[in-house]
């Protein structure tokens, strides 16, 4: 395995022990297999195949997840010695407990134990993105989702910049921060700094946050919006499903930029609603792709034939190109190994091979 990053790096997020923005992919020392990379700011967290948190980047804030003693109540928690730095140049375990998902924000945290019902959150939240009440700045926390009933599960977890949601098996929608653009849905017109309920979105799989938006996917292949009526998101995406029943029945996946929605069919085709006028819909590569993970204003595609394409904003050459111009015709990594995974952040990019 390999794990290779490029973009924005002036806070040390791409953990390559140095903090140049580069244009070309490099490899990140990395000892285990990735699982989910998630990206803030200026911090990264990546949970690897066993459950176990690294980070690295700005933690100024402590948006890396470090555990404190005044938190923590369970003895049997086996803490790791703290890091001292307000930047981590390279990739550490940051905890010794064990998560099942993570999303992350500006310069806050989210995680989710294995028993999937048990939510953290850390970093600062000025929006009430901590969900901790009055509390704007915290290390790692154990916070309550209200109403989970005992046969409830966590499903699904998304963030951005100023607010997070997660979805449960029994189609309940929970989330926290700024709802002013109506990403947290009529029941938060302003903000929340508690985790509320705030929708039922039925037989829900996934969910997606942009800037001003929350997305849904539906085992029918149907996507639920929460705000998104900036750029005509929302608008665009409810009229393409409402006038392609048949193309919508085949929406396996769906992922967003900060103010696009791109959806991805059973077929390997991208369907992108919202803003374009940094080549966020620039996917000129069809019918052939297997994922699509989007970052601020920029996506990254895995091809059936395991190979990694990127398009879109490209200001801190994360689209990879050295000019720093956007990137209107998705560019192929040629990378050597079959890629297996991809992720986007704020101005990152993130691939995993299968070998060098």
């Amino acid at each position: 395995m390999m794990l290779y990053s490029l973009g924005s790096n002036g806070s040390y997020q791409l953990g390559l022990e140095h903090e140049e923005d580069i244009s070309k992919p490099e490899k990140v020392n990395f000892p285990e297999q990735p699982k989910q990379i998630a990206c803030g700011g200026n911090h990264t967290l990546i949970l690897d195949q066993h459950g176990q948190l690294w980070a690295c980047g700005d933690n100024r804030m402590l948006q890396c997840c470090q555990t404190s003693d005044s938190n923590i109540t369970d003895g049997s928690i086996n803490r790791l010695k703290p890091i001292e730095s307000s930047y981590i140049h390279e990739f550490h375990v940051i905890n010794r407990i064990y998560w099942s998902m993570i999303a992350v924000g500006w310069e806050f945290s989210v995680l989710v134990e294995k028993d999937r019902r048990t939510v953290w959150t850390c970093g600062a939240g000025p929006q009430g993105e901590l969900g901790q009440g009055e509390v704007r700045a915290s290390s790692l926390t154990k916070i309550m989702i209200p109403y989970l009933d005992e046969n409830e599960i966590i499903l699904d977890i998304s963030s951005s910049v100023k607010h997070w949601v997660c979805i449960t098996n029994k189609g309940n929608v929970y989330g926290c921060g700024d709802g002013r653009k109506g990403q947290l849905g009529p029941a938060v017109p302003k903000m929340t700094n508690r985790v509320q309920f705030l929708a039922q979105v039925e037989h829900a799989t996934k969910v997606c946050c942009g800037l001003q938006f929350s997305a849904f996917l539906q085992e029918t292949g149907r996507v639920s919006i929460l705000g998104g009526d900036r750029w005509n998101l929302s608008e665009e995406c409810v009229q393409w499903q409402n006038n392609n029943p048949s193309l919508s029945a085949l929406i396996v996946d769906i992922s967003s930029n900060w103010s696009t929605l791109s959806l991805l069919d059973s077929n390997g085709r991208i369907y992108a609603f919202g803003r374009g006028d940094r080549a966020q819909k620039a996917h000129t590569v069809q019918n052939d792709t297997l994922a699509i993970a989007g970052g601020s204003e920029h996506n990254i595609v895995r091809t059936k034939n395991m190979e990694a394409y990127i398009y879109g904003w490209n200001e801190h050459g994360n689209a990879f190109n050295e000019d720093r111009q956007d990137v209107y015709q998705a560019k192929n990594l040629g990378l050597p190994g079959m890629v297996t995974y991809v992720a986007a952040g704020y101005a990152t990019t993130w691939i995993v091979t299968e070998n060098e």
